[in-house]
């Protein structure tokens, strides 16, 4: 206890440590501001605005897209004419490739049958050329036989008499040097004087007989000859000789 002046006893009272807590000062709550009209309008427009940038970008993409797709289309068909150009350029190689191949074969097919011919005839020819030399042998006999009889013939005739027209005729007559047969002044008979390409004279009669598959084998000369099918000339001179005897 503490005394005051008084003479009084004061009670000092404990102090007190705690501290209480400061009141806080009411706030004034702000109302949100309503937007007004022209607001409103402004944020209208502007969104239209937003819209319309949108609206004219898409437009000019889509613009773009059609042009590009267009320029896509007309390339594409440029390529697909361009490749049908060259499929018709190919179609008509390839006809004119498998023309050029049948050409060929036909060609390789006519030689393949004119070596047929060709060997069928040095086959014979082979087979036939002793023989030939034997009958060249026999008809060099043969003439000379014919001619020593004739001579033979007319000297006696001529012992007998003067030289008569049949005397003449053994005298005039003009045969085939290869069958001794006399020619006959007849185009289409077997006995005409007929030309071989090589120039030597025989009657058609031979002529058929020593041809093979459109070749012939000179019996003078021995060459190998192809008759391309048309007829052989006729020996005027000798048909001329024929009339005039």
């Amino acid at each position: 206890m503490v005394r005051n002046g008084n003479g009084r006893g004061a009670v000092k009272r404990p102090e007190d440590n705690s501290t209480s807590p400061p009141m806080s000062k009411k706030r004034k709550v702000q109302q949100p501001q309503q937007p007004s009209k022209t607001d409103e309008v402004e944020t209208l427009r502007s969104e239209l605005k937003q819209l319309e940038d949108e609206r004219r970008k898409m437009e000019e993409y889509f613009a773009k897209e059609v042009r590009r797709l267009k320029r896509e289309t007309i390339r594409h068909e440029k390529d697909a004419d361009h490749h049908e150009e060259q499929l018709q350029i190919t179609l008509r190689d390839v006809e004119t490739e498998i023309r050029e191949m049948k050409k060929e074969n036909e060609r390789m097919k006519l030689e393949e049958k004119e070596h047929e011919s060709f060997m069928k005839l040095v086959e014979k020819a082979r087979e036939t050329d002793i023989a030939d030399k034997e009958d060249v042998l026999q008809n060099e006999e043969k003439i000379s036989q014919i001619y020593a009889e004739r001579i033979n013939d007319l000297k006696q005739k001529m012992k007998s008499t003067d030289l008569t027209a049949e005397a003449e005729e053994i005298v005039a007559e003009i045969v085939c040097e290869r069958c001794q047969k006399g020619f006959k002044n007849v185009a289409k008979d077997e006995k005409s004087p007929k030309i071989l390409p090589c120039g030597h004279t025989a009657c058609m009669a031979c002529i058929k007989e020593l041809c093979v598959d459109g070749h012939i084998r000179c019996p003078f000369d021995r060459l190998f000859m192809k008759l391309d099918g048309f007829p052989l000339p006729t020996n005027f001179a000798v048909s001329s000789s024929i009339d005039k005897s």
